[in-house]
């Protein structure tokens, strides 16, 4: 009688191919619900989208060869010249800020507000911002005039 033998290693190599197959199955299994609840429906309205075309939609072109006329302007629209940086007027005073107590944590550091200019003034409050390092100072930024117009230099840290 002839006994056939079966090596170890051969045996071990189709547990682990198995074992793979198995944790694959599981893992599109259980990912397949989860992908499904992350993306929101198709058409989140009616059962049925509405009919093209409808009230509110585009209308159609006047023949299917010839696209609809736009009117575009002759000449692009003027933009200030490269000189323009900023306001022409200096900005308005520092507003007084009450600094709330106590900082949110050890490494934070008050930072003042200060004036932004978006075709007017507006006033941007302090905040409390993080140290990048220890013993690290915040110098506020501040307007410069610069010819006829301010420009703006931006707060650092410095150490």
């Amino acid at each position: 009688m002839k006994v056939r033998t079966v090596s170890t290693r051969s045996a071990a190599d189709a547990l682990r191919r198995a074992s793979h197959l198995v944790v694959l199955a599981i893992v599109v299994a259980l990912l397949s619900p989860a992908a499904a609840q992350q993306y929101p429906p198709a058409y989140p309205g009616p059962a049925q989208p509405p009919a093209y075309p409808g009230p509110g939609q585009p209308p159609a072109y006047p023949s299917p060869t010839q696209p609809p006329a736009y009117s575009y302007p002759s000449q692009p629209p003027a933009y200030p010249g490269p000189g323009y940086a900023g306001p022409t007027t200096a900005p308005p005073p520092p507003q007084a800020e009450a600094v709330p107590p106590p900082p949110p944590g050890p490494a934070m550091v008050w930072t003042p507000g200060y004036w932004n200019w978006a075709g007017r003034w507006l006033w941007v409050p302090g905040r409390y911002l993080a140290r990048p390092y220890p013993h690290a100072a915040w110098v506020p930024g501040h307007w410069r005039p610069r010819g006829p117009t301010w420009v703006w230099v931006p707060g650092h840290w410095r150490r």
